[in-house]
């Protein structure tokens, strides 16, 4: 083993090697980015829980108030309760969704 009299004599305890400076070349400006023309259409909110509801099969609403609740949440937070009542109306007129006597849901989906 051998001694060394400071830390500055370690080999790995070196001053780091700075490389010298070489300019970088001036990058060209990007162009500014095209402004949107149209804007991309809401998607249907009946597509939009139709796809969810179809994805989680075992984690449906079991009740009508459950699924009410449910789908006031995937219409955003800007939408009512009358909102989701005429979506669940939607729902119901071509079968999608059938509540019994009980206010229990099934689904046909």
């Amino acid at each position: 083993m051998r001694r060394h009299n400071g830390f500055t004599t370690l080999t790995f305890a070196a001053p780091p090697k700075v490389a010298p400076a070489v300019p970088t070349p001036a990058k060209p400006k990007a162009a500014p980015p095209a402004p949107k023309t149209a804007a991309a259409a809401p998607p249907d909110p009946m597509k939009l829980v139709l796809d969810r509801l179809r994805k989680h099969t075992t984690n449906r609403p079991k009740k009508e108030k459950t699924l009410l609740s449910h789908l006031k949440a995937n219409l955003g937070t800007e939408a009512s309760e009358a909102d989701a009542t005429r979506l669940l109306e939607k729902l119901i007129k071509p079968g999608y969704i059938k509540i019994d006597d009980k206010e229990s849901v099934s689904y046909q989906i």
